[in-house]
């Protein structure tokens, strides 16, 4: 399988799943993670992180098509058709739904099923009707055009339906939106290059951060967030930015659940 597009594609991931998993006071293994979304750098950070934190448990990943590589501690959801809202039964606790809109999709990305910012509703619903009590959305955007207020806030009439369905726990993530790779076509390139150019011109914590660290975050407030304490969190460009400092992520995340 090395050498091959699949073999490539979780090379990471295959490194953190034989690390050995973190452990902390709030972590709660056994209980799984299904991850809706691992197509792209976000989508694959989100799964390495998600194999090196899952303790004894699976992590269940939606798919559209076949698997042709196996994990250790990874299991397939399989999406039982083309409209990307109806899951197939879930076991896991908690599930991270990642609409990286600004992704570029690559051949090796294609067996992974890519939720569309419409299907947040109706997959949050199905993951509830399915016993998930933790739910996490993941949903870049551009900081210049996200207004101060929504940041700490729900930004849709769609989020707030979802923060509605009664999970115990649910956690909004906004990265600032990245600039696209290049070498995908020259309107692609030019975006890119309208999107470096805007980064210059906006404050530090309003600037991308690596899709690692907003997965190292996701996690490190999984488990640090105790189950006793339900709620609707939101975090933005500014919490990230934050977090991206050196041996500053536990720290961060501390201090911001204790808001």
């Amino acid at each position: 399988m090395a050498g091959t597009p699949q073999g490539n594609l979780l090379q990471g991931a295959l490194q953190a799943g034989l690390r050995p998993p973190a452990s902390h006071a709030g972590a709660r293994h056994g209980d799984g993670f299904a991850l809706i979304g691992a197509a792209g750098a976000l989508g694959s950070e989100l799964l390495s992180e998600a194999l090196a934190r899952r303790g004894t448990a699976q992590v269940e990943v939606a798919t559209r098509a076949p698997l042709r590589f196996s994990l250790q501690g990874m299991a397939e959801l399989r999406m039982p058709g083309a409209g990307g809202s109806v899951l197939p039964p879930v076991h896991a606790g908690t599930a991270l739904i990642c609409l990286d809109r600004g992704r570029i999709r690559r051949q090796r990305d294609e067996v992974f099923h890519d939720p569309q910012p419409e299907d947040l509703l109706p997959l949050a619903r199905c993951l509830r009707e399915r016993g998930v009590h933790t739910l996490v959305v993941l949903h870049p955007q551009s900081s210049a055009l996200l207004p101060q207020a929504l940041r700490r806030g729900l930004a849709s009439m769609q989020e707030h339906e979802v923060a509605g369905l009664g999970f115990d726990r649910m956690l909004f993530v906004r990265p600032a939106q990245g600039a696209l790779a290049p070498g995908a076509g020259a309107l692609r390139r030019f975006v890119s290059w309208w999107w470096s150019q805007l980064a210059l011109m906006l404050p530090a914590s309003d600037r991308p951060v690596r899709a690692a660290t907003v997965a190292a975050f996701v996690f490190e407030v999984l488990e640090r967030w105790p189950r006793d304490r339900p709620g609707t969190r939101v975090a933005g460009p500014l919490e990230l930015s934050q977090s991206a400092q050196p041996q500053a992520c536990a720290q961060v995340v501390e201090r911001w659940l204790a808001l």
